[in-house]
């Protein structure tokens, strides 16, 4: 069966504040699945002795929970992409509140290792969903520096996450973690049950819809264009729910241009997860630090990625105006008719990544030999920086052209971009100290550097031929009717 693709928006009703402020508000509810996943690194050694496990044994739950980070929003994604974004989003973080509230109260290591992937499956449906959110209100033109906002809050979160989690564990003990995490989370869904409209155009159509029960946030007041009962003639119709619909996001990934990027996105995610996930060894190794000061190491990769999704934004903005123009000069100067298909949408999303992709594997060298030749502190924070600032700028670039890549569907999209990531992801976290006990930190992060530099590759393929094969996929669909 082949995979239904919508046809692109036009202009949502929505007034461009009233979109930044639901986009604000999903990349808040975002931040949790990866401020989740790294907040107790600091806490590991705290958590081995008071649960009397090994380390190494309190490690394998950080690589479960992005096992079901991965595995998860293949199921919610698809889910809300026809039942809403608004019901499942208020039901999967009802499971992330009880997840923690449970972990606050763990004495067993089958217990926090059970209880974590129940953390993960209800916390990821968010990056999703909120994607979903994105593509249903946005137009490619605004989409850039809005999902730099989204995405720059998942980094702040899988960053800055460490930060909060070592002041935290010194303080109040590593259970304080999910007391915090379980309280700030009950806030969030109070916000999303009184301020969270639903977008999915099926439902809500394109603001014209008056919603009604649990499609109606409580605190807000229908707007004057919101009249109609059903959506526009024209508007998306809903789908059914059907098993076929679960395995949408498999599909999306046999598809070349979208596997391409999507390969491409989890190599430098694996090699992200790798660092971080080795970070509190190695500085608490080397350098002696407890768990707060670890954690406020972690601040020097937070920095950085608060300042690339800034900096992303801006560039994805300013390339998507500027290719669009030269796009637009093109069809004027020989007279050509196009269409949407026709507008290279790969060279307005891809056209600076090459400046973050060098950044990032030189910080990945750099970080490595660092400690390898333990230099001053300093020297391994500021590649922390760098790797922050980069690896932002790669993420945010990737995953809004996945979105752009299917309209209508971005939430199964990303379910998908995001099952490859978490993948790859575990994988490297569950290697990344064997790696670096066999050949030493250096050689240990120059392997992940060369392998970036040789995932790059995948990039100007994308460039080359993703045009193509999209084009070739969209007649496809047309011819199918689907």
């Amino acid at each position: 069966m082949a995979i239904k693709q919508q046809p692109p928006p036009s202009d949502h009703l929505f007034p461009l504040s009233k979109k930044k402020a639901i986009i604000y508000l999903v990349a808040v509810a975002a931040l949790f699945s990866p401020l989740s996943s790294n907040i107790y690194f600091p806490a590991l050694q705290s958590i081995a002795k008071d649960l009397h496990v090994s380390t190494a044994m309190v490690q394998t739950t950080v690589s479960s929970y992005m096992i079901f980070q991965g595995l998860a929003p293949s199921f919610w994604g698809p889910l809300s992409d026809i039942k809403g974004r608004r019901p499942i989003l208020i039901a999967t973080f009802s499971i992330y509140v009880a997840a923690n509230l449970g972990l606050s109260q763990v004495q067993s290591f089958p217990a926090l290792f059970l209880l974590r992937s129940l953390q993960a499956i209800g916390g990821v449906s968010s990056l999703s969903i909120g994607a979903g959110v994105i593509g249903d209100i946005t137009t490619k033109a605004e989409r850039g520096g809005l999902m730099g906002v989204f995405q720059g809050l998942q980094m702040m979160g899988r960053s800055f996450g460490p930060v909060l989690g070592g002041v935290l564990s010194q303080f109040g003990g590593f259970r304080s973690i999910f007391w915090f995490l379980a309280g700030l989370s009950m806030a969030v869904i109070l916000c999303i049950l009184l301020l969270l409209p639903e977008t999915l155009h099926p439902i809500a159509g394109k603001g014209e819809v008056k919603t009604s029960g649990i499609y109606r946030p409580l605190a807000l007041k229908s707007p004057s264009y919101a009249t109609k009962k059903t959506p526009a003639p024209g508007t998306a119709k809903k789908e059914k729910l059907t098993f076929m619909a679960f395995a949408a996001p498999f599909k999306f990934a046999v598809e070349p241009d979208v596997f391409t990027s999507l390969l491409f996105g989890g190599v430098v995610y694996a090699v992200y997860s790798m660092l971080s996930a080795s970070t509190t060894a190695s500085l608490q190794t080397i350098y002696g630090l407890n768990d707060l000061k670890v954690g406020l190491a972690f601040g020097a990769n937070g920095i950085g990625c608060v300042l690339g999704s800034i900096s992303t934004g801006i560039i994805l903005d300013r390339d998507y105006k500027k290719i669009k123009r030269k796009h637009e000069r093109e069809i004027k100067e020989n007279k050509l008719v196009r269409d949407e298909a026709d507008f290279p949408i790969e060279q307005a999303r891809l056209r600076s990544a090459w400046i973050m992709i060098l950044v990032f594997g030189f910080a990945i060298f750099g970080y490595g030999w660092a400690l390898e030749t333990r230099a001053h502190l300093v020297v391994p924070l500021v590649f922390q920086f760098l790797v922050g600032w980069s690896s932002t700028g790669i993420f945010n670039m990737n995953s809004t052209l996945v979105v752009d890549l299917f309209p209508g569907k971005s939430a199964s999209a990303t379910a998908v971009n995001n099952l490859i990531r978490c993948g790859l992801g575990a994988i490297g976290v569950a290697v990344i100290e064997l790696l670096i006990q066999a050949v030493g930190s250096g050689y240990a992060f120059s392997i992940l550097s060369a392998l970036t530099y040789a995932a790059s590759s995948l990039v100007w393929v994308e460039l080359r031929h993703g045009a193509g094969w999209r084009r070739q996929r969209e007649r496809r669909l047309k011819s199918s009717g689907k």
